[in-house]
C-alpha cells in the first residue's frame, strides 16, 4: 500500500488515478497530515512530493525514516534541489508520463509490488476484470467490482472500512457509501451462482473482508 503525499491537489489526483490504473492502491494525503496517515494505515511505502518545499519534505522524510526504518520513501524533487535527508528513491518533476514511471519503478523496486494474479485455492484475481476465477469458473465482474475485490484481497485478512475502500478503489470522485455497499451486494450476488456463501461479510460498524477460509 502506497502513501502518496503532495500538496498539490490537481497534481496528487492524478498521479493516484494513473497509479491505480495500474493496480497500485494508496492513500493520498497532504504533507500536513502524513504523519498520522502513516501511523494510522499500514503501508509499503511513501512518496512525498517535495517539489512546492523541501524543507517540509526533508522534516517528514527524516521522521518517517526514524520512527519507520523498513519502509521504502521516495522524494519528487524539481531539477536542481539535492535533498540533505536519508532517502530511497529520487524522482525528478518532468513530464507527467515520466514520472508516473518513475513512480511504477519505485512501485516494483522498492515495495516489491508484482502486476500478477492474486491467487487462493477457490479465488484467482488478475490485474483485468476478466482474469477473475471464483470456485474455478469465471467470475463476471465490472471494473469497480474488480477493483473492490482486488483491494479486500490484497488487504485480507484485515478489516477494511467503509471509507477506507472509498479512498482506495476510487482515487477521484468517490461514490457514497450506500453505493459501495450496492457495490458490494452486487459481487456476493454473482459469486452466490457458485456458492452460497457470501464472497464478501461485512462486520457492522468496522468494514468488509473476505469470508473466512477464502485464504486457504
Amino acid at each position: 500500500m502506497l502513501i502518496l503525499v503532495t500538496d498539490r491537489r490537481p497534481f496528487g489526483e492524478q498521479l493516484a488515478a494513473a497509479l491505480f490504473q495500474s493496480g497500485i492502491f494508496l492513500f493520498r494525503t497532504p504533507t500536513e497530515t502524513a504523519r498520522f496517515l502513516c501511523e494510522e494505515k499500514d503501508c509499503g511505502g511513501v512518496l512525498i512530493d517535495g517539489t512546492e518545499c523541501l524543507a517540509s519534505a526533508e522534516l517528514l522524510c527524516r521522521d518517517l525514516r526514524m520512527r519507520y526504518p523498513q519502509i521504502p520513501i521516495a522524494l519528487l524533487l524539481q531539477n536542481g534541489q539535492i535533498p540533505s535527508c536519508e532517502i530511497d528513491r529520487i524522482l525528478r518533476e518532468k513530464h507527467f508520463d515520466e514520472i508516473l514511471e518513475d513512480a511504477l519503478d519505485f512501485c516494483r523496486r522498492d515495495m516489491g509490488w508484482r502486476e500478477e494474479a492474486m491467487t487462493s485455492f477457490s479465488l484467482s484475481i488478475g490485474p483485468d476484470p476478466s482474469a477473475t476465477l471464483y470456485m474455478g469458473y469465471p467470475l463476471r465482474l465490472s471494473p469497480c467490482e474488480h477493483a473492490l475485490l482486488r483491494c479486500l484481497f490484497y488487504r485480507a485478512p484485515r478489516l477494511t472500512s467503509a471509507d477506507d475502500l472509498l479512498t482506495l478503489c476510487y482515487p477521484t470522485d468517490p461514490p457514497s457509501v450506500a453505493a459501495l455497499s450496492a457495490t458490494v451486494a452486487s459481487i456476493n450476488r454473482k459469486a452466490a451462482v457458485l456458492d452460497p456463501r457470501p464472497l464478501i461479510t461485512n462486520v457492522y460498524g468496522k468494514g468488509y473482508c473476505l469470508r473466512a477460509g477464502i485464504l486457504d
